[in-house]
């Protein structure tokens, strides 16, 4: 369970085929990373994925921390993950955990489609997105509810 409030970005330093799908690994504060433990789940641009592996090394005298997910070809299908690239930036956040302050919505990380950005209005210091869904979605939306773009929990508006 995520609060869809953002901690970190992160960067892609790659994405390759493995047998059952890609390994995503990326480049991660250090602090960060370490407190993920092993099989634990962390939101990537709002998609709940388990952490694999986690490493620390130094590398031309800089220091470069990292995390790596195994993404299966329905992760891709559901997901913006597939257009994921080499130097992209992603958001993150690791799980909720009890007793800790939400600020947030309660949010699966479990992704049941992905719209496209129609149209960004400012108005009154306020930046409202209009976000074209799959039709078959918005029984699901109501006003006042919440939707996840990109692992940043928004209210919504009108639907």
């Amino acid at each position: 369970m995520f609060t869809g409030i953002v901690k970190t970005t992160g960067k892609v330093l790659r994405v390759s085929r493995i047998k059952n799908g890609y390994q995503l690994v990326i480049k991660i504060d250090k602090a960060f990373g370490k407190a993920i433990p092993k099989g634990g789940s962390v939101s990537i641009d709002g998609v709940c994925l388990t952490r694999l592996n986690f490493s620390s090394k130094k590398l031309s005298g800089q220091a470069r921390s990292t995390l790596a997910f195994e993404l299966i070809d329905s992760t891709l299908k559901l997901t913006t993950l597939k257009s994921l690239k080499v130097g992209s930036r992603v958001n993150i956040e690791p799980a909720a955990r009890l007793g800790e302050p939400l600020g947030g919505n309660f949010v699966s990380g479990h992704i049941d489609g992905i719209g496209v950005v129609h149209k960004v209005d400012n108005k009154a210091n306020t930046r409202y997105l209009v976000i074209r869904i799959p039709r078959d979605l918005n029984y699901y939306l109501v006003p006042r509810g919440s939707v996840v773009v990109n692992g940043v929990s928004l209210t919504i508006v009108e639907v």
